[in-house]
């Protein structure tokens, strides 16, 4: 039976208006997609013994597409649909009042389907009158009893769990129950879970993420409970209680906090934290975020990743149960997305092209938006109070993705050792490396600086590694245009004891490397490399302990439980969710300390070499770069900064000196004191 209601997520769509988009193009490629795709669910459903089952993260749904089988009941007419609809209502009877017996047929972790609670909320809302006598009233049965019960604000509010997606997530779901279905099923105090799980959202944004709005928990993670935040957000507004959107405008800067993710060549999100490049499987709420914050720059990233023809980037056909899982994401996408508002292309946005946001300890550098650029990202692993999982050691890891290639790799969930990452280990790997590691001790950036040539930035790691001191410096020297190169000047004294430093580079699985010597290697992909020099302390600088360094190779693997070697072979060696394997640069310092600089050049294959050299100094890590137009100095007067040399004279901890054509182009220190350069020819 059609009626003139739409339920609280159609809001302001006709039937009409949804039929007539469903036809009309751009949207009808879309809508075939959702329709193939429900036609086969509606197969594999036939199909089964018992019921599918998916999930994003840790939480599940049972109720596969039930969101999209109660909208195309009301667009198409479909009966069969409608019954999808009514079908998955008793799923959830059976999870909630089976019988004992049937209960333990049922997978232990199947039986917390905190998905389902909130797409059935949606999905029986949009056929509310359709619904039979019988459906209606076991689905308020449910809602009372169980689900707007799930609710975890009491937890949220005085416990650990402000930032943990799990209990977030529950209370989310369960408020889109009490929202959608609270009254009519006679939920006492549904319009507190209502109000609670308005706070849980605003929350979630101000400890979760930080003041820019980048996620604790890395890529992935957060962007699934972006998505949960922002679908409450738009049913919260919709039913008219309350403008989430504005009252949080934190939830904006979420949107341009993963544009900065985004690979040059645009074929996925960095992998930074506890997530792999095969996640998030959408960004559909990047729409509702446009739309509510009329903001052209979110829909044209939107529309660059993954709108036409990259449908295929939230709809991704490996298996079945991917297929059932993928389909909400296309729904919204069919909803939301207006494909004649204004929209800017991501080169064109004047997004910034380096960025430090502190809380998360994130920061980013880029030679340009173009599709044919050179991308780091640097770590300082910040921690929050309530984000208590998904800790990687990775104070002080690099991304390098150059001219199309990822080159050095961040390794993606459940990676979280040192030695999973590009970072210096101290006496090899921690004793306590077992299973997926959690690092329970944060990092941080500090120093940041702009300048004309290049920018500089400190990761702190001594808290991460039980130092004395720790600290990676980092030069992203700036050539023009795409052109670029970067510097990271380690300094760590663990104690008063002698010690090993063991400097790693994770190259990408599909990477070449080569050692070209005693101290230059090189990082060779498909399309480009990097070209890697490194230098330590004169044997003067220590005299009682002088550096020696010695260069290596292998291959790195993870494995579950962590150091499992026996079904290395089963393993697939691409990175997607987690890097399994990859080959591993290394550098061995040994000396008084671990002191090493590594000038680390991107250069495509065709073009020629820099000259790196390291000029013979007692206190000093001298080095002179020579790219195709200027000879760069960097003097690096590390710990005591005093800079007497032939040429130079400061005080300062690094100095950085450009010339082009052996003239003296400009100087930049860290401090900003000034550098006397005598000959300034």
């Amino acid at each position: 039976m059609e009626t003139d209601r739409q339920g609280v997520l159609l809001q302001g769509m006709t039937l009409q208006e949804l039929r007539e988009r469903s036809t009309r193009a751009p949207y009808d490629e879309l809508w075939q997609l959702i329709l193939q795709a429900w036609n086969e669910i509606v197969a594999v459903e036939a199909a089964a013994e018992g019921y599918s089952s998916h999930g994003n993260l840790g939480w599940y749904s049972i109720t596969p597409a039930v969101v999209e089988a109660a909208i195309l009941s009301r667009i198409n007419d479909d009966g069969e649909a409608l019954r999808h609809v009514e079908r998955c209502i008793g799923i959830l009877a059976d999870v909630y009042e089976g019988s004992e017996e049937h209960l333990q047929s049922i997978p232990a972790h199947h039986r917390r389907p905190a998905i389902s609670h909130g797409e059935v909320a949606i999905s029986a809302d949009i056929v509310r009158d359709s619904l039979s006598k019988e459906s209606r009233s076991t689905l308020c049965r449910l809602m009372k009893e169980y689900i707007i019960a799930s609710s975890s604000f009491e937890r949220i509010l005085v416990r650990t769990s402000a930032g943990n997606n799990i209990q977030v997530y529950l209370s989310i779901n369960a408020g889109i129950a009490a929202l959608l279905w609270g009254e009519e099923c006679g939920y006492e105090g549904w319009a507190e879970v209502v109000s609670q799980t308005r706070e849980i959202c605003i929350k979630y944004l101000a400890h979760a993420c930080d003041e820019n709005g980048f996620g604790y928990e890395g890529v992935g993670y957060v962007q699934d409970m972006l998505a949960a935040v922002t679908l409450f957000a738009i049913l919260h507004k919709q039913s008219g209680h309350g403008d989430i959107f504005k009252d949080a405008p934190r939830l904006r800067q979420t949107g341009h906090a993963t544009i900065m993710f985004l690979l040059p060549d645009r074929s996925s999100l960095l992998n930074a934290g506890d997530v792999g490049l095969a996640s998030p499987p959408s960004l559909a709420w990047l729409l509702i975020l446009a739309r509510e914050y009329d903001d052209p720059v979110l829909r044209g990233f939107w529309n660059e990743f993954e709108g036409p023809p990259n449908f295929f980037r939230s709809y991704r056909p490996f298996d079945a149960a991917t297929k059932i899982k993928r389909l909400w994401h296309l729904m919204q996408c069919f909803l939301f997305w207006d494909a004649e508002a204004a929209l800017t292309p991501v080169a064109e946005a004047g997004l910034p092209l380096t960025q430090y946001s502190t809380g998360t300890e994130i920061s980013h550098f880029r030679t340009s938006w173009g599709t044919d650029a050179v991308y780091l990202n640097y770590l300082g692993s910040g921690m929050s109070h309530t984000c208590l999982t998904h800790r990687h050691a990775d104070c002080g890891h690099f991304s390098i993705f150059a001219y199309g290639d990822y080159l050095a790799v961040d390794t993606g969930r459940y990676n979280g050792h040192p030695d999973q990452h590009s970072v210096v280990l101290i006496d090899g790997l921690p004793k306590d490396a077992e299973g997926w590691h959690l690092c329970l001790r944060h990092g941080r950036l500090r120093g940041f600086l702009q300048h004309e040539f290049l920018n500089y930035i400190v990761a702190e790691a001594a808290h991460m590694k039980d130092c004395m001191w720790a600290d990676r410096h980092c030069l992203f020297v700036r050539l023009g245009g795409d052109e670029c190169y970067t510097i990271f000047i380690d300094n760590i004294k663990k104690d008063t004891e002698k010690h090993s430093y063991l400097w790693q580079l994770q190259a990408h699985p599909a990477c070449t490397l080569t050692i070209n010597g005693a101290v230059k290697a090189t990082v060779e992909g498909k399309q480009a490399r990097l070209d890697i020099t490194f230098a330590i302390p004169g044997p003067k600088a220590f005299p009682d302990d002088p550096h020696s360094i010695v260069l290596s190779m292998d291959e790195k693997w993870w494995s579950w439980p962590y150091g499992k070697d026996a079904d290395r072979q089963d393993y697939d060696p691409e990175l997607s969710v987690t890097s399994i394997r990859r080959p591993r640069l290394l550098a061995e310092v040994n000396g008084a300390n671990g002191q090493v600089a590594a000038v680390v050049v991107p250069r495509k294959k065709e073009q020629s070499t820099f000259k790196v050299n390291q000029i013979p100094h007692p206190n000093l890590i001298h080095l002179e770069i020579e790219s195709d137009r200027f000879q760069d100095t960097l003097l690096c007067a590390l710990d005591h900064k005093h800079i007497e040399s032939p040429g130079y004279s400061g005080r300062c901890e690094f100095a950085f000196v450009r010339r082009e054509g052996g003239k003296l182009n400009g100087v930049w220190t860290s401090d900003g004191s000034p550098l006397m350069v005598l000959n300034g020819s």
